[in-house]
């Protein structure tokens, strides 16, 4: 709110695919999964992240900035 942006405009980056990336998304903002090891995703989890990253270096391109 401080910064202007609605909830859809938002990406919030987190490293836990359930409480992260669920909760991210549960209050309308994208997801970014920082899936450090190179893990796959859990089919039994409910949470689908809007985009997957295993290195930080990899949010600028990943953004297009």
């Amino acid at each position: 709110r401080l910064l202007g942006l609605k909830n859809s405009e938002c990406l919030y980056v987190g490293d836990s695919l359930h409480y992260d990336v669920g909760g991210a998304q549960e209050a309308g903002l994208k997801a970014c999964w920082f899936n450090r090891l190179g893990g796959p995703t859990d089919p039994a989890s409910e949470a689908r992240p809007d985009l997957v990253i295993s290195a930080l270096s990899e949010l600028t391109a990943a953004l297009g900035a």
